[in-house]
């Protein structure tokens, strides 16, 4: 999955970002404008519009018809048996349509 780190409180991750103040909103989960695979925190060296860019370009390439048909052919890895590759072809179409989808989702309160 191509979803970014999300620093949730009570975790080591949540405490050290908020002690180096590098979270955008330290209650993000309440945050309205608050989208499915948002970046929740500035990260270190780029913004976090570069970082989301860079994440997207990355999983529609991965997800992409050729990306899929080119992992599909690793017949050990994907299709070893008519069911593997059932499961193989149905799980990435299935995540291709919600990448696209979910990305604009948002998750905060307000939003119906």
């Amino acid at each position: 999955n191509f979803y970014p780190l999300t620093p949730f409180p009570g975790t080591k991750l949540y405490s050290r970002l908020t002690q180096e103040e590098r979270l955008f909103n330290p209650e993000w989960w309440l945050d309205s404008n608050y989208r499915y695979g948002d970046f929740t925190f500035h990260p270190k060296n780029m913004s976090a519009d570069e970082l989301t860019a860079k994440v997207d370009s990355v999983k529609k390439k991965f997800y992409g018809y050729e990306s899929i048909l080119r992992r599909g052919v690793e017949f050990n890895a994907n299709v070893s048996s008519v069911r593997h590759a059932a499961m193989y072809l149905n799980f990435n179409m299935r995540t291709r349509k919600e990448v696209r989808g979910r990305s604009k989702t948002y998750l905060g309160l307000g939003h119906e």
